[in-house]
């Protein structure tokens, strides 16, 4: 956590997230009762960019998304809290209306993910999913999410939530299942959609 250059230091805040969830699972292992379950999300950083034609020469536009931990872990007295953060950062969540008034976007869905929370005697809260659709022929996307290997851990025999997915196209015969981290280009009409983890669980289910 002290990187030297040239070490790249780029989705600074995944790396900060997963340290503050090792040091809670530290702590987990000294005072069980008194420590959540691990918070869920990606730690999704999403950036979509181009260039929109119109009477005047082309207006280029940049829109900048972070989710950072969207649910609660379970606790030893209650269930986790869906799309809740955590309160290791603090990022405000921008309405789907102003987004589409503002960007060649459209938001298609965003909503919570069935069965995407950790069992446990009590349950961690539940994962989200977010779907945009592009409005322009040229799309630059760049993607920084984490969670696709090791869901958020459980405590005291709390299940893990689920892994994230990243995709593009879903459901369709061109889908592309992504890497947490990648950067492409789409066109008019791709959808990108990311399926949150949801959070660890607490106890045995």
């Amino acid at each position: 956590v002290n990187p030297r250059p040239p070490a790249p230091v780029a989705a600074r805040g995944l790396s900060l997230v997963r340290i503050s969830q090792s040091v809670f699972g530290s702590f987990a292992k000294m005072i069980p009762d008194h420590i959540p379950a691990s918070s869920g999300g990606a730690e999704v950083g999403v950036s979509l960019a181009g260039y929109t034609k119109g009477k005047t020469p082309w207006r280029p536009w940049v829109h900048v998304e972070f989710h950072v931990e969207q649910a609660r872990g379970a606790a030893s007295s209650h269930d986790g809290l869906d799309a809740h953060f955590s309160g290791i950062l603090s990022v405000a969540n921008a309405p789907a209306e102003v987004l589409e008034a503002e960007q060649p976007l459209k938001l298609t869905q965003y909503s919570f993910l069935e069965d995407s929370e950790g069992a446990g005697q009590f349950r961690g809260g539940l994962g989200l999913v977010r779907e945009w659709e592009t409005l322009t022929e040229d799309t630059v996307l760049q993607v920084r999410s984490d969670r696709a290997k090791h869901g958020p851990y459980g405590l005291n025999g709390g299940h893990s939530g689920k892994l994230a997915e990243v995709a593009i196209n879903p459901g369709a015969p061109d889908e592309r299942l992504m890497p947490s981290k990648f950067l492409t280009n789409l066109t008019q009409g791709d959808r990108l959609r990311i399926a949150w983890s949801g959070a660890g669980g607490w106890g045995n289910p």
